[in-house]
């Protein structure tokens, strides 16, 4: 559980499911994620675009690639 606002951080992102709960719980919460497979990442992108259609229309979300 995490407080509105609150910044939520996986060490271990794979997939993203952790993203797209932070998405669903709404409340403004931001999410950071480190993952080291390229797959992984594209997998995730995809997985947060689907659970936010209306915000991704508006502003596309920032991804940093290191």
């Amino acid at each position: 559980m995490s407080r509105p606002g609150a910044l939520v951080c996986d060490l271990v992102a794979c997939s993203g499911s952790t993203a797209v709960a932070t998405v669903e719980a709404g409340g403004r919460r931001r999410f950071v994620g480190c993952e080291i497979d390229g797959w992984l990442v594209k997998a995730a992108r995809a997985r947060v675009a689907e659970a936010l259609p209306a915000v991704v229309a508006e502003n596309e979300p920032e991804f940093a690639t290191v």
